[in-house]
């Protein structure tokens, strides 16, 4: 539609977001039919939630601030949290940190980043704010290979952060001896 942003970030063909003030209505509608057909979920990760910008909504029908699309994310969150299910997304924001329990990373920012967000200069200290401050709460893995890790500047390797912060791991869905020597040590 008119004044819609498309894009084709990811595989599947063109894409638009969906006004998160819709996006409660639908988690609780899937979800609750998963389980009406025996599915039990135990954990989920609710993907770009907690990385895309909050957005504004212009449609007539739904108008939206960046504020309400954070609650309305947070309501998504908050009910799969009430219904036992342990929650996921993509990156620590400061707005998602009182549901988030893990992600799946939390890069420090480089500047002129390569592919897939590797490699690069330092964007500042590499102080590791939602470790320093959430550690209790949130669980951050972090890839264990040097200058190939997602986030972290040329040279830096994703093992020794993970040692320092005590996160947790991603191991390759095929591994070799130094990935699971790397695994096994953390």
């Amino acid at each position: 539609g008119e004044g819609v942003e498309y894009h084709g970030m990811w595989y599947g063909g063109t894409q638009t977001h969906m006004c998160q003030q819709l996006a409660p209505d639908y988690v609780m509608r899937n979800f609750t039919i998963l389980k009406e057909h025996g599915i039990e979920l135990r954990g989920t990760y609710l993907d770009v939630f907690s990385i895309v910008a909050p957005e504004e909504c212009e449609h007539p029908w739904h108008r939206m601030t960046r504020e309400q699309s954070a609650q309305a994310r947070l309501r998504c969150f908050d009910w799969v949290i009430a219904n036992g299910i342990l929650l996921s997304s993509e990156e620590a924001m400061d707005w998602a940190m009182p549901s988030l329990m893990y992600v799946h990373h939390a890069p420090f920012t480089v500047v002129n980043p390569g592919k897939d967000y590797v490699g690069g200069e330092p964007n500042g200290l590499r102080l590791p704010l939602f470790n320093l401050v959430y550690h209790d709460c949130l669980v951050t893995p972090w890839y264990l290979v040097k200058d190939g890790s997602f986030g972290l500047a040329a040279g830096e390797d994703g093992f020794l952060h993970c040692l320092l912060n005590a996160g947790a791991a991603y191991l390759p869905i095929e591994p070799n001896e130094t990935d699971v020597a790397r695994y096994k040590t953390v």
